[in-house]
């Protein structure tokens, strides 16, 4: 598996994500320095996350979502959860769209990172 460069890997921040909670319903915070993206950030998609940054202007459209691997667009994972359904997380599709899936599904990831 790919690693991140030592060079960048010393200049990646702390940035505060939210998550929801399901224990205590309630719309929570992190510190994180490497995260995956939430359907908020990615699609401006709500259902739980209300707030925080979203990255609808790098992923402006479906084209632009697509991740491969070995030359095949692949699903790849978001942090949140589907409305209503804490067994199932949502997903980028391979052809873009936000799409969701059990838990236990095997698709890819995109990490995200923030540098100074």
């Amino acid at each position: 598996m790919p690693t991140i460069d030592s060079g960048i890997r010393s200049h990646i921040v702390d940035v505060n994500k939210t998550y929801y909670d399901y224990t205590d319903q309630t719309t929570e915070t992190s510190s994180d320095n490497i995260w995956l993206a939430s359907a908020r950030e990615i699609f401006n998609y709500a259902s739980y996350e209300s707030s925080g940054v979203d990255y609808t202007a790098t992923f402006k459209d479906a084209a632009s979502r697509i991740k491969k691997r070995n030359g095949t667009a692949q699903h790849w994972w978001l942090r949140s959860a589907r409305l209503y359904d804490s067994r199932n997380f949502h997903t980028v599709y391979k052809d873009g769209n936000v799409d969701y899936n059990n838990a236990d599904y095997a698709v890819g990831v995109c990490v995200g990172f923030c540098t100074d």
